[in-house]
């Protein structure tokens, strides 16, 4: 059976297009991503995907390496139930003081 590589919805053999993300289809889907945050790394934030790269970005220019391990589970959409624009970020935990003390500033 084929696969969307995106959306992951599953096709009766004959399709190569998916309907809705228009990306031609695979035979087998990659696993997907691991659950749960890397090992120690800690939350400093969790919600919508636009409040997400503005604070990786503040961080980022602070030299704090961050990770979301949603995005891929956002970018499913309603194909991920739970998974409605709530995004993870998770910095090292020898850099959370620092990140707290940089997200508690307003954005520039």
């Amino acid at each position: 059976m084929p696969f969307c590589p995106q959306c992951r919805s599953e096709y009766r053999p004959g399709f190569d297009r998916c309907a809705d993300c228009g990306v031609e289809l695979i035979a087998e889907l990659p696993a997907p991503p691991a659950e749960g945050p890397p090992e120690d790394w800690t939350e400093v934030f969790k919600g919508d995907q636009t409040r997400a790269d503005l604070l990786c970005a503040q961080l980022d220019e602070a030299g704090i390496e961050t990770v979301t391990p949603d995005e891929y589970a956002s970018s499913l959409g309603w194909y991920a139930p739970g998974g409605f624009n709530l995004i993870r970020v998770l910095v090292k935990a020898s850099d959370l003081e620092r990140a707290k003390e940089i997200l508690q500033k307003p954005p520039p």
